[in-house]
């Protein structure tokens, strides 16, 4: 069997103007480590791969530390901590960081941490005025949203339905890059958000590295023609730097949704396995382009963890999904 856990963000503290930020400190992650060594044993990308292709077996109880969106704290938070413990991880990239640019989904978080909802709520306003844009169920984002966010105000709630279920994808990008312009440096924000060419160098000669696709978009949602251009470009992009074919790939958003139909896409650009966020355990390896994978929260030490103290993750999730 294999575990697979995920994280974002690590940093010391998460003091902004405004909560958007989430993710765990250095001091937790260690501990939650620790903890889940006591749970089976920690594999690599190359492992894995090796297992899908029936070169070698995993460990009965198989653990396997992921990280998506090549943030820099995890280099440098993250990492040390790995290299202490003597602990492998898949960092997953999305290589058109490596151009400067900001991923739209920490555009909104950035925005989220300096503005508050209700500034952010009349700018979106403002914009669809202008623009003489109509969203359907507008006025019912509130009700609908705290429907959906149960642990929100109902302003950031209504705020993140908004963003996450009301505006089109060109919309909600053309919103953003308003807004992100007026706050933000662009350049100098990926400069200091994303891994260095000189860091991601290093990953990639560990073999540390995975593909989070070239840009954060909902690759299942794409046509053919767009999935497929996203998904070479960043293959070709990690292959050149690295001098070999890059074999995992995490979907960005990792719902049904914005991983379906995309198995003969990573295939036929030399990616081996894939992870979702379908929150299992993966019992085997007989669709490599769909493990499920938890998030750090739901883990032993987690915020969200269910799982009684002295019964094994392995035995509990099992359990959850018989």
């Amino acid at each position: 069997m294999l575990l697979a856990v995920n994280y974002h963000y690590i940093r010391e503290e998460y003091n902004t103007p405004y909560p958007a930020f989430f993710g765990t400190t250095p001091e937790l992650f260690r501990k939650q480590l620790v903890e889940l060594s006591k749970h089976g044993s920690f594999v690599s990308a190359d492992d894995i791969a090796a297992a899908v292709k029936h070169e070698k077996k995993l460990p009965e109880h198989s653990i396997v530390i992921t990280f998506d969106d090549g943030l820099r704290e995890q280099y440098e938070y993250a990492l040390p901590v790995l290299n202490e413990l003597g602990i492998p991880a898949i960092f997953f990239v999305n290589t058109i960081n490596l151009e400067q640019k900001v991923s739209e989904v920490h555009k909104i978080h950035l925005l989220r941490s300096v503005i508050s909802p209700a500034d952010f709520l009349h700018q979106i306003t403002s914009y669809l005025k202008e623009h003489q844009i109509s969203i359907s169920d507008f006025s019912k984002a509130g009700e609908h949203g705290k429907a959906h966010y149960l642990y929100d105000n109902e302003e950031t709630a209504a705020l993140k339905y908004i963003l996450n279920f009301l505006l089109p994808q060109a919309v909600l990008s053309s919103v953003c890059n308003n807004i992100f312009n007026t706050h933000f440096d662009e350049a100098e924000t990926a400069n200091n958000m994303y891994f260095t060419r000189e860091q991601l160098s290093a990953l990639l000669n560990r073999n540390f590295i995975g593909s989070h696709g070239h840009e954060h978009l909902p690759l299942g949602t794409l046509s053919e023609h767009h999935k497929n251009e996203q998904v070479s470009k960043t293959q070709h992009i990690l292959s050149a730097l690295s001098g070999k074919n890059i074999p995992a790939f995490s979907y960005p958003y990792g719902s049904a949704t914005a991983c379906a139909d995309m198995q003969h896409t990573l295939q036929s650009n030399h990616f081996t396995f894939a992870f979702t966020m379908n929150r299992a355990v993966n019992i085997n390896l007989e669709t490599p382009f769909y493990l499920s994978r938890f998030d750090n929260n739901d883990v032993p030490l987690g915020k969200a963890s269910k799982i009684p103290v002295d019964m094994n993750m392995f035995d509990f999730f099992s359990s959850q999904n018989a």
